[in-house]
């Protein structure tokens, strides 16, 4: 995992513990996909100060994130059935089939990169429109196939991001219907005291 600068040696690698395998799949996801741990850790969605802890919900809402993008970044590398035990409860066989997957797909980035440096090298001669604009196609095509399954792990992070926000405007919603309703139960106690104080006397 060196080569990928995820700091990972044999002994944590052989005997892993949940806090370190945490911090090298966040060392990927800023790799692959930008994803910064500050990221996922610093997301705001409306209606969080209506809760009494906000706190609480804001690391929540930002594990959710991570944990949605990090599957995402592992399916595209073709672990697909990666889940939560593999970093709650992570196992040396596991990870060592997990990381592999993950080391193949930044090679296969990498090959792609170089293809794509070696036909612009080639094509640097090429003096006509005609040429110019072939060589931009290909360039295109190449991004296309090296960054197509990243851009779909990223499109499922943007998309997984409203959903939770949707949720949430439809809790706050909820929780304001509730307090309102809470609000009026001290005056409708209070009158049915009134109400049976004569029987009692």
């Amino acid at each position: 995992m060196s080569e990928l600068g995820c700091s990972l040696t044999d002994e944590q690698l052989t005997k892993p513990t949940t806090d370190h395998i945490s911090r090298v799949m966040e060392q990927l996801l800023d790799l692959f996909m930008g994803f910064s741990a500050d990221d996922h850790s610093q997301m705001k969605f409306s209606g969080m100060d209506v809760f009494d802890h906000p706190e609480i919900h804001e690391f929540s809402i930002g594990q959710l994130a991570f944990n949605r993008s990090i599957w995402k970044l592992m399916h595209a590398s073709g672990v697909h059935d990666f889940g939560h035990k593999d970093i709650a409860k992570p196992e040396y066989p596991r990870l060592r089939k997990i990381f592999s997957a993950v080391i193949n797909f930044a090679k296969f980035r990498e090959e792609k990169v170089a293809t794509f440096e070696q036909f612009v090298e080639n094509t640097v001669s090429a003096r006509t429109f005609a040429q110019q604009h072939a060589v931009v196609a290909q360039h295109a095509l190449l991004r296309s196939n090296a960054d197509s399954m990243l851009s779909d792990a990223q499109e499922g992070l943007h998309q997984q991001k409203a959903e939770v926000d949707a949720k949430f405007e439809e809790l706050t919603s909820q929780l304001h219907h509730l307090r309102a309703q809470r609000a009026m139960l001290p005056a409708r106690e209070g009158s049915s005291g009134d109400l049976g104080a004569p029987v009692g006397e």
